[in-house]
């Protein structure tokens, strides 16, 4: 069993490497599979009770129990099992709220929906190590020894966000937005969090990339698939979803008529999911990587969202840049399915004409709605920043202020805006400059360029994640779980920052055992 570094401050989420056995690291990638379809069928199963009479009761029973699992699996298992059932309840627990609002009637705010908050908000200890980095922990033979926080790499723009997020808090208060600013703070301060605790867990890094890679293989072609299945059948729990939320953007609740958004709350999440998924799977050596990769690019065509095509694009061009042969095999791979498959959409009239207007628009931005709409809110937003320019906090913008009918709220399609509009000229400056930090420590450190070739997917993928802030916040939410994903294991995967030459603890006697 695993054990927790003694003396940590409540859960400091750092799991000491001796716990991680060798058999552990020697796990077949088969193995961390069939691990990632149990925790599938899990969730599903705990979702079950749904269809026979107890859909109500899940509301509350869903975010209880995947809590209490999460916590075992931190506290009984390593930190890699944590973290694959976290992106797995924010991969499902959408998809779970749909069903049991079709079984149990629909509600505008569902506390279902907090489950992989309350599971994932688990790792907000570890960010008692920004705040005591290099804490020293008694215990160990012959004195002290460093705590897991020491040289903490980032550690001070982790810092850096969680302040400005702090004060966005504050200011969501003082606006008398106790509830809904509570929540959202959990959209913005958990995933950072999550990043600092796959940082503070480096020394397991090679299991955690086992268990992501496992988590990629399983969950892109499931999310894609129940997407294709989405478009040519809807679903009825879906269809109920589509006619009871304020979303006109995401089409009809009919076959051929929808942008699909699978397992996830709307297109653009599950497109920006499905986006890492690819990246990532082209990196992998996995014979299963080539189901996860046609079915995610044809669903992510099927999304239409063009941000995430976009970004997806970068990816592959930065990894064209930097990746060694074999995953430039793969992306030629992906560039033939890219090919090969929109003429074969095509083939049905409705479908091609979709498509084909959607790549129109790239030509034609002034006069597609969607972007007209987004260039206006650029506009008209340096007016609004020069009449407050403190901020407004969170829950004032976006989903958080939609899902739980903040009447003044507007939905801004930006996350440069929402960002500033929340946080203020200050503090989102503060959280932009960290974050684009914490994207570039990889490429710019001498020895940050590992060669591995999943380290990198993530780095492609959060250097088009900082583009994609252009149509949306990605670093929060469910996207932010993703993008942070791809922040923090570049970073893990660095070698660890120097450390203090090591002295004598004060007043020991001659020959006693040094401290660093």
């Amino acid at each position: 069993m695993p054990q927790l570094s003694r003396g940590s401050m409540s859960l400091a989420f750092y799991v000491a490497p001796a716990a991680i056995t060798p058999a552990s690291m020697r796990d077949s990638m088969s193995a961390a599979c069939r691990r990632q379809v149990k925790l599938m069928l899990l969730i599903l199963a705990l979702a079950a009770p749904a269809f026979a009479g107890g859909a109500s009761a899940l509301r509350l029973a869903f975010p209880v129990a995947v809590a209490g699992i999460a916590l075992w699996l931190l506290v009984r298992h390593p930190f890699g099992r944590f973290l694959s059932f976290v992106l797995w309840l924010f991969v499902l627990t959408p998809f779970v709220r749909r069903i049991v609002d079709f079984q149990a009637g629909w509600q505008e705010v569902n506390v279902l929906m907090v489950a992989p908050y309350a599971a994932a908000s688990l790792c907000l200890g570890s960010l008692v190590a920004l705040i005591v980095p290099g804490r020293l922990q008694p215990g160990a033979p012959g004195g002290n020894r460093p705590g897991p926080s020491a040289g903490l790499r980032g550690g001070g723009l982790f810092l850096a966000v969680v302040l400005a997020v702090t004060y966005g808090l504050i200011l969501a208060l003082l606006h008398d937005h106790i509830a809904n600013g509570m929540f959202d703070a959990l959209r913005w301060a958990v995933p950072p969090a999550l990043g600092v605790a796959i940082v503070l867990n480096r020394a397991d890094h090679p299991a955690l990339r086992t268990e992501v890679e496992a988590f990629m293989l399983v969950a892109t072609p499931a999310a894609a698939l129940y997407g294709l299945y989405q478009f040519v059948q809807i679903p009825p729990w879906d269809a109920n979803w589509m006619n009871n939320v304020d979303m006109n953007t995401i089409g009809s609740p009919l076959p051929y008529q929808v942008r699909i958004f699978g397992t996830l709350n709307s297109p653009g999440p599950y497109a920006f999911f499905l986006s890492i998924g690819i990246v990532l799977l082209l990196c992998s050596r996995h014979r299963l990587r080539w189901l996860g990769i046609t079915t995610g690019t044809l669903a992510l065509l099927l999304s239409f969202v063009r941000t995430s095509w976009l970004g997806l694009a970068l990816c592959l061009a930065f990894m064209a840049l930097t990746a060694p042969r074999a995953v430039r095999a793969s992306m030629l791979g992906l560039i033939g399915a890219a090919i090969l498959i929109p003429p074969l959409l095509m083939l049905d009239p409705d479908i091609g004409e979709t498509i084909t207007g959607r790549f129109e628009s790239f030509g034609s931005l002034g006069k597609d709605e969607s972007a007209s709409a987004r260039l206006f809110q650029y506009r008209t937003f340096v007016d609004a920043l020069d009449r407050d320019p403190l901020g407004q906090g969170l829950a004032l913008h976006g989903a958080t202020a939609s899902q739980v009918s903040v009447r003044s709220y507007e939905v801004i399609d930006g996350g440069f805006i929402e960002i500033l509009a929340s946080l203020g000229l200050v503090g989102g400056l503060v959280y932009l400059f960290s974050v684009t930090g914490l994207v570039l420590i990889p490429q710019i450190q001498p020895n940050g360029r590992t060669g591995d070739m999943l380290d990198i997917g993530y780095r492609a993928f959060s250097v088009a994640g900082l583009f994609t802030l252009l149509s949306g916040t990605c670093t929060v939410g469910e996207g932010g779980i993703f993008f942070w994903l791809a922040v923090a294991m570049p970073i893990a995967a660095l070698p660890s920052p120097a450390t203090a030459p090591r002295t004598s603890a004060p007043g020991a006697a001659p020959g006693a055992a040094p401290t660093t």
